[in-house]
C-alpha cells in the first residue's frame, strides 16, 4: 500500500488499509466498528451473530498486529454486543483488558420493552509495555472537593464513567472542527491521548 498521509480520513475497507499497514508501526488504535443490527444499513450487513463475529476477528488481528508493544487500543461497543465482542474477539490476542469504560451522555430515545439507553461502552486493551501517564490526563474535582488538603492538587485521576454530551452532527466542538459519526464519540479520546503525548 502507497504511504498513508497523516490526519487525513480514507474513504476505504478498514481490512485493506490495516493490512498496507507495517507490523508493531502503530501507537494507538481507535476502533467503532458497526454495533450489529441496531441501526444504519451498515450494522444490517451481518446475516448472524457468527458472521459479525468473525469479521471483527479479522480487523482485530490487523490491529493486534501493527500494534506497538508500548500501544493502546481502544473499541466501541453496544450494550447488546459489547460481552461477545471481548470474549469472542478481544480476549483471543495476547493483549492486556485494562477498563471497560462507560460514556454516560445521559440522553436517549424512550423504550417500552427496555430501560432508555443512556451509555455507550468503550474496551480498553492494551499491550504489556502500555503505561499510563496519570497525571497528564487529571480531571478537576468537584466543585469543593478541591479544598481538601487529602486531594491532589493536580486534579482527581480520570475515571471509567466519562460523562459529557452527546454532539449532534453539524454542531461545532471546542475543538473548532464539525465532527460526526465515530469522531463524535472518539474526539474525548482523542483529546486525553493528545495530553498524554505532550506529558511523555
Amino acid at each position: 500500500m502507497a504511504f498513508l498521509e497523516r490526519n487525513c480520513v480514507y474513504p476505504a475497507d478498514c481490512l485493506e488499509v490495516l493490512r498496507g499497514l507495517p507490523d508493531r508501526s502503530v501507537d494507538l488504535v481507535i476502533a467503532d466498528p458497526p454495533y450489529y443490527r441496531m441501526k444504519g444499513d451498515f450494522d444490517f450487513v451481518f446475516q448472524t451473530v457468527l458472521e459479525y463475529l468473525e469479521w471483527c476477528l479479522a480487523w482485530a488481528g490487523e490491529c493486534h498486529r501493527i500494534l506497538k508493544p508500548t500501544g493502546a487500543f481502544y473499541c466501541w461497543g453496544s450494550c447488546q454486543m459489547i460481552d461477545k465482542l471481548s470474549t469472542h474477539v478481544l480476549d483471543k490476542f495476547d493483549w492486556i483488558k485494562r477498563n471497560l469504560i462507560v460514556w454516560n451522555y445521559r440522553t436517549g430515545r424512550p423504550a417500552k420493552a427496555t430501560y432508555r439507553n443512556e451509555a455507550e461502552f468503550l474496551w480498553f486493551y492494551s499491550n504489556p509495555l502500555h503505561e499510563i501517564n496519570i497525571d497528564a490526563v487529571r480531571i478537576p474535582y468537584d466543585e469543593g472537593g478541591e479544598k481538601d488538603k487529602r486531594k491532589n492538587p493536580k486534579g482527581k485521576s480520570c475515571g471509567n464513567v466519562w460523562e459529557f454530551p452527546r454532539i449532534m452532527p453539524n454542531y461545532k466542538e471546542a475543538t473548532g472542527y464539525f465532527l460526526a459519526g465515530a469522531w463524535k464519540k472518539s474526539s474525548h479520546l482523542l483529546t486525553l491521548f493528545q495530553r498524554w503525548c505532550r506529558e511523555r
